[in-house]
């Protein structure tokens, strides 16, 4: 189908989201990549801990597309943005755990912990600024976009409160729960 010189499947899905979602899958890739490295169960809870942050910005993502169901520059830019701060994670993340021949994380690159945490920060707040931008632009539903912008604060506050611990255990297993939150 085509849309205004824009080439869509039937299903509705549109290029660039097509391209993050094969960005997603690099990045997949990459985690599990590294987790075959030395075959353990600490190697499965470090993908998991990994690769969460990332689901979490992806479904942010997907939940902001689907609530708006239009596809304007604002939109288009987010995914834009969205897809060099998930490459940008995944960069930074593979290098926090250095692992032993035992399989066992032996130390932890500090710099990287920082680095992809905010990444993470900046996804969180770049949809927190959208809600903003949107109960600006949309009076009717500026409650709502209020509170979903209020709602997004809270992991910010939250992760950059214990920023200062220097612990990616902490850190890796608060990003999580951020979605409960919000």
């Amino acid at each position: 189908m085509v849309r205004g010189g824009e080439v869509s499947l039937p299903g509705g899905a549109q290029s660039d989201e097509l391209f993050l979602d094969l960005i997603v899958v690099g990045v997949v890739h990459r985690l599990a990549d590294d987790a075959h490295v030395q075959v353990s169960g600490f190697s499965v809870v470090r993908f998991a801990v990994m690769f969460l942050p990332i689901w979490t910005m992806v479904a942010d993502y997907r939940m902001f597309i689907n609530a708006f169901g239009v596809y304007d520059i604002m939109q288009r830019l987010h995914s834009l943005l969205l897809m060099a701060l998930i490459i940008g994670y995944m960069v930074n993340v593979t290098g926090v755990l250095a692992i032993d021949e035992l399989g066992l994380a032996s130390s932890y690159n500090n710099s990287a912990v920082h680095f992809s945490v905010a990444f993470f920060l900046v996804a969180k707040a770049i949809k927190s600024g959208l809600y903003l931008l949107y109960a600006i632009a949309l009076p009717k539903f500026r409650f709502h976009m209020l509170f979903n912008f209020a709602c997004g604060l809270i992991p910010i506050v939250v992760i950059c409160s214990v920023l200062g611990t220097g612990n990616p255990v902490l850190f890796y297993s608060l990003i999580p729960c951020t979605k409960g939150w919000e």
